[in-house]
């Protein structure tokens, strides 16, 4: 089996960071697991969450992402986002569906996260990539979204 990792490369010129989303597919006769492509997002230091349905269930989402919202990926798993994060849903859920009924990717810098998570209250900074998520037959999922979290870089700069 030979597994090859392509993708795109994003930079946000004002905090120079790179961004690779992989996009992995297989050549040759063999396939790649789906533990094994879980462990590779799962260890990436992109935050990620796959958000399916017009009830944006998580049906992807790694430790990277657990960590921005001080939440463990399981306690996420299969739930709608909004149950875990309501007070996020005013903001993000119409951006969210512009981007699934539309196929619009949606790019957002140094954009401030604020959320209350079990009674806590969390403040971010971040660059996030929202964009469709399809099947193998190009069929609509959801929506795919990347993060960093560049809240040191950004309260660095204002100082």
């Amino acid at each position: 089996m030979v597994l090859q990792l392509c993708g795109r490369v994003c930079c946000c010129p004002a905090s120079q960071q790179v961004f690779f989303f992989m996009e992995p597919f297989i050549k040759d006769e063999g396939f790649l697991s789906e533990q094994r492509f879980k462990n590779l997002v799962r260890n990436t230091s992109v935050a990620i969450v796959v958000l399916t349905g017009a009830k944006m269930k998580v049906e992807i989402v790694n430790e990277a992402y657990g960590h921005i919202i001080e939440t463990k990926p399981n306690e996420l798993m299969r739930k709608p986002l909004f149950s875990v994060v309501p007070d996020a849903e005013e903001f993000y859920l119409p951006l969210l569906e512009n981007v699934r009924k539309r196929g619009e990717m949606l790019q957002l810098i140094d954009s401030m996260y604020a959320v209350t998570v079990n009674g806590k209250h969390i403040e971010s900074f971040l660059h996030v990539i929202y964009q469709l998520y399809r099947d193998s037959d190009g069929n609509i999922l959801g929506v795919e979204t990347t993060m960093q979290d560049v809240t040191e870089a950004v309260v660095a700069a204002h100082h």
